[in-house]
């Protein structure tokens, strides 16, 4: 039998604005792109669906003057049993396991969250966020960039957790071209 992650390594939380199923919360739930495998994908993770294959690769995705994909932060993580199911049967996943669907909640939600995903560094009330193309936030530098989040109390000890930091931050959605 597999062992499945501890439930509280990787999350997604929300602090104020957000809870998952409330009517004004607009999420969607995508397969993986096969260039993404289920254990990369921790919840908090940033995520965008690919416009070819229609699926969710890491990162912030394509920004230019005419197109700027649409970002989720990661509910689940990757290797979750309604993700991809205890032993590749639960949820009738094939040899590649990658049947089951990762629900990702849209970045440009009114919400503070909070995320175990994010890249060490210095974290400051008002800094501008981004992802990295693994799919966790780091500070904006310069240039054309998806910003979004803002810094809202920076890391903090977890209180769901037994000592994981957290980065909590506001959501935004918003492509920044330099």
């Amino acid at each position: 039998m597999s062992t499945p992650a501890q439930m509280f390594d990787h999350e997604l939380n929300g602090v104020k604005g957000f809870q998952p199923a409330m009517p004004w919360i607009v999420d969607k739930a995508v397969d993986l792109d096969s260039a993404v495998t289920p254990g990369s994908v921790k919840a908090g993770m940033v995520m965008h669906q690919d416009p070819t294959s229609k699926k969710f690769k890491l990162g912030a995705g394509v920004i230019s003057a005419t197109v700027a994909q649409m970002t989720y932060f990661v509910f689940q993580n990757g290797t979750d049993f309604d993700v991809i199911g205890d032993d590749f049967n639960l949820v009738g996943a094939s040899s590649g396991g990658q049947v089951g669907r990762v629900m990702g909640v849209a970045s440009n939600q009114a919400a503070e969250l909070e995320t175990t995903e994010f890249e060490t560094g210095t974290y400051t009330p008002g800094k501008l966020l981004i992802a990295g193309a693994d799919g966790k936030l780091e500070n904006y530098a310069s240039g054309a960039a998806i910003l979004l989040g803002v810094v809202t109390d920076g890391v903090a000890v977890s209180e769901h957790s037994n000592g994981i930091n957290v980065l909590r931050f506001h959501s935004i959605w918003h492509p920044l071209f330099a």
